[in-house]
């Protein structure tokens, strides 16, 4: 187990089609706001909008970032998707688990500091 206490977050995006996710997922990676991102495909979103229930079909993004870089990475999406109300929900990492060895984590924290700074 590695211990971050909040130094990286995972940030979630749901979005209509696959080519808008793969367009919105490689700015933020040209723009460093994001180190790695899994588009999720064959999400079901149920909500409420003008009083109707609504259920879309959507992908999801689940993105791996910097804590510090999510307030960059919120005013890009908001800017960028074609959602005229977007959701973007993000989580600080405490601990997570990798079989690899440590080098090839210190190899790909550094990496990612690089990319998201």
């Amino acid at each position: 187990m590695s211990n971050f206490a909040g130094i990286f977050s995972i940030v979630y995006v749901t979005i209509k089609t696959g080519e808008y996710a793969s367009t919105l997922s490689r700015g933020l990676i040209e723009h460093k706001l994001a180190a790695c991102i899994n588009i999720i495909k064959n999400v079901k979103s149920i909500y409420k909008w003008d009083n109707s229930i609504v259920e879309d079909d959507e992908h999801l993004l689940m993105i791996k970032t910097r804590t510090d870089t999510v307030p960059a990475l919120t005013q890009y999406v908001k800017e960028h998707h074609p959602y005229k109300v977007c959701e973007v929900i993000s989580v600080p990492i405490r601990k997570y688990h990798r079989s690899i060895k440590e080098k090839q984590i210190n190899l790909k924290l550094k990496i990612f500091f690089f990319f998201t700074k």
